[in-house]
């Protein structure tokens, strides 16, 4: 199991500036699901390659992982 921890950067806009906050570092799974939340982005793992792919937005797929919550997943192969 990969061991990583990453920040998150969030952008808030105001009137002139954008303001940027940054969270305490993450475990990448937790990291990834909020990243990719903000981008409205779900990836699944291929079945045969184990390759992480992107789905196709509003699919069966990518609308079951938004409503679950799991935007990332790490399976190992």
């Amino acid at each position: 199991m990969l061991a990583i921890n990453l920040p998150c950067f969030h952008h808030i806009p105001r009137d002139v500036l954008t303001l940027t906050v940054a969270t305490r570092p993450q475990n990448l799974q937790d990291g990834m699901n909020r990243f990719l939340k903000t981008l409205e982005i779900t990836f699944r793992r291929d079945t045969e390659s184990y390759r992480p792919r992107i789905n196709k937005r509003d699919s069966i797929k990518d609308i079951e992982q938004k409503k679950s919550g799991q935007f990332f997943f790490i399976d190992e192969p």
